[in-house]
């Protein structure tokens, strides 16, 4: 097997999630500098996706999530797209799970 389609294959790989994506929905992420990339400053972000087909070009150790930011009150400041290390997402994290959201209905 050729380098270039090694370095493919294993960019092409699925982000290694510590629960499936829709279990991700609705968690509320306290992400520190440094668990996202392109953004250097503290962030918290309520999840409303994670977008696992752009997640694919990371190597499976970065995912892509969109949400919403928050301000210290709770309150939605942007829509907020973000590529958060998986280590991040497996950290103990606090807000509704989806499972939660789908038995408030």
């Amino acid at each position: 097997m050729t380098a270039t389609g090694t370095a493919f294959r294993s960019a092409c790989m699925p982000p290694r999630l510590p629960v499936p994506a829709r279990e991700l929905v609705g968690r509320v992420l306290r992400l520190a500098p440094g668990d996202c990339q392109y953004i250097d400053y503290p962030l918290t972000l309520r999840v409303a996706c994670v977008r696992v087909e752009i997640s694919l070009w990371y190597g499976g150790d970065w995912a892509w999530v969109e949400g919403d930011a928050l301000d210290a009150s709770g309150r939605v400041i942007a829509r907020t797209p973000a590529l958060v290390s998986v280590a991040a997402l497996a950290r103990p994290q606090t807000g509704p799970s989806h499972a939660d959201q789908a038995a408030a209905r």
